[in-house]
């Protein structure tokens, strides 16, 4: 990419949001397969909230939620809970709702706040940034009990990095200027953070460019952390053009929206939901990441729109992540607009399950993407317990459904690597999945045998998704050094666009995907009423509407909503 260039992501043009599509259009209504009890406890999990963020209620009764209250009041208001209040009391004793001494009504830039830390450990209590200052201004702070709000919508320059805090939230605040590194930053042992409602015109450099080591990926908010994470809330954020960069020594180009990893640490409820993300060049980065030893997380009603890779990606048994996401839910997501740009041609998925377990995916749509949804792996590991259920995917470029995958084990290679253990400790062939030949035995394989099994993946469920495309690609795969074992396909709907033929890939011999077909005239006459306007349609279809037609979803007024939002950052 040379320098000097931006991205460049067509914008929805007016006709796009015309057509609409109405609940009643799912008649007639099709065969659906019902989730075990099993499978509707995993898709219903709710991970804890940070503690300042109590269900609704403060101690004595009075409503609280960090992400529609401001500045000490909700928005009737009733008083709301500051972070350093918790079960009736402050940490100094003193009766919960109290604000303990801190900022107090002073409004400080970023570069003023830091001046406030002692060590870089900041008291506890509500601080209101104001907008001011360098782009390269910033600190990073620890302590316990303190928020940090914005004084108004006026944009704010810097960045914001938080280590080893507890009861913390950020919330409210724009942040302007171009820093090229990440606007907020949270590593080291964290415990009930909240980062609720702040917005993000811009992230990373002003154009494409070689950028130094410490700001090779830019991002709007990154958790990273080799310690404990637990009870994290990023909520409502509204993240604008994504801008990646990389550094001299490396190929690609990487940036993140928002990203949580946890490296040799641990990580448990997690909640990513309602935040908004349009224009995201993230070079071979996604948008909306959850890596590593993660348990408990929920990636819920998020809205993405025009990226150039991945959309949501859920991924284990990485090179530098080697814990794998568990027991977690990733539903009413809206992934739309994929387009190709210059950082990165090859990819495209709407939301990736790259090496989880007992992760339920539902209720999403991906629309326009370059492929759709997948349950995969890139590398070594056994993965398995999860479920796709009631997902909408619509005119991708490619592929639109996968189960399984073509990969032959990325990381984790070495002959050592046993399946039921972690297998992560090396590292193998760090090469592409199709180029394994290529690996030097003597010097980045530990006597690796071509002929073994690297990747399991198993008792997986398909239920109720539906796949319209021209030439739908529907495909369950197993590569050269895979098992694919138990996988489940019920209910599941294929609509060809035009007078077009599905694809459909079936490596997993026990047993065939039962699959409802509507191609060619006489299959599509069956077909519920919103698939024939679709595939007539899809051009001019507004995205958020296909919510309409999965049972009982409210997520097509909250889409439109947060478009609204993002509209007017």
């Amino acid at each position: 990419m040379l320098a000097g260039c931006k991205p460049k992501f067509s914008p929805v043009k007016p006709t796009e949001l015309e057509v609409k599509i109405r609940s009643s259009d799912a008649s007639p209504v099709v065969p659906r397969h019902s989730l075990s009890d099993a499978q509707r406890e995993l898709c219903a999990i709710k991970p804890e909230l940070p503690a300042q963020c109590t269900a609704g209620k403060n101690a004595d009764g009075t409503p609280t939620c960090p992400v529609q209250c401001t500045a000490g009041k909700n928005a009737d208001g009733t008083p709301t809970c500051p972070v350093q209040c918790t079960a009736g009391k402050n940490a100094d004793g003193t009766p919960t709702c109290h604000v303990p001494k801190g900022g107090g009504e002073q409004e400080y830039t970023i570069a003023g706040l830091c001046s406030l830390a002692e060590d870089g450990t900041l008291k506890g209590g509500e601080y209101k940034i104001k907008s001011g200052g360098r782009d390269n201004d910033g600190c990073t702070l620890k302590g316990k009990n303190f928020t940090l709000i914005g004084a108004s919508e006026k944009p704010v320059s810097g960045y914001l990095h938080l280590e080893d805090v507890e009861n913390v939230t950020i919330k409210g605040i724009t942040f302007g200027g171009n820093y090229s590194g990440t606007r907020i930053r949270v590593r080291g042992e964290t415990k009930s953070v909240a980062i609720v409602e702040n917005k993000f015109p811009h992230v990373g450099p002003s154009r494409y460019k070689v950028c130094n080591e410490d700001l090779a990926d830019p991002g709007a908010i990154k958790v990273d952390t080799k310690s404990e994470i637990d009870r994290l809330l990023i909520h409502s954020n509204i993240i604008g053009e994504v801008v990646p960069c990389r550094t001299a020594i490396t190929k690609h180009y990487h940036a993140h929206g928002i990203l949580v990893s946890v490296g040799a640490g641990t990580a448990s409820n997690v909640r990513v939901e309602r935040n908004t993300v349009s224009n995201a060049d993230t070079g071979w980065s996604e948008v909306i990441t959850l890596v590593g030893d993660i348990e408990n997380f929920l990636v819920a009603q998020n809205s993405i729109q025009h990226f150039n890779n991945i959309g949501i990606d859920i991924a284990g048994a990485t090179r530098s992540n080697a814990g794998i996401p568990r027991h977690g839910v990733v539903s009413d997501n809206l992934v739309a607009y994929w387009q190709k740009t210059r950082t990165n041609e090859i990819p495209g998925f709407g939301i990736y399950a790259d090496g989880a377990r007992n992760t339920c995916m539902t209720r999403n749509v991906a629309f326009r993407t370059k492929e759709g949804i997948e349950i995969s792996s890139e590398n070594c590991g056994n993965f398995y317990g999860n479920i796709m259920a009631d997902n909408v995917v619509v005119a991708p470029k490619k592929r639109g459904i996968r189960i399984g995958t073509s990969c032959e084990a990325k990381y984790g290679c070495t002959a050592s690597c046993d399946l039921d253990a972690s297998c992560h400790g090396k590292h193998g062939c760090m090469k592409s999945c199709d180029d394994m030949a290529g690996c030097e035995e003597d010097k980045t394989c530990d006597d690796l045998s071509r002929d073994r099994a690297l990747i399991s993946i198993s008792n997986i469920s398909s239920l109720n998704n539906w796949l319209v495309q021209h030439a739908p690609q529907y495909e369950i795969q197993r590569g050269s050094r895979t098992t694919l074992t138990d996988i489940n396909v019920n209910q599941d709907n294929i609509y060809c666009i035009g007078d077009s033929e599905p694809s459909i890939t079936n490596h997993h011999t026990e047993r065939e995907p039962a699959l409802n077909k509507y191609c060619g005239e006489a299959q599509q006459k069956n077909a519920p009423q919103w698939a024939k306007t679709v595939s007539s349609k899809y051009n001019e279809l507004d995205p958020c509407s296909l919510f309409n037609i999965i049972p009982e979803s409210t997520m097509a007024t909250e889409c439109r909503a947060q478009r609204t939002r993002a509209s007017q950052m």
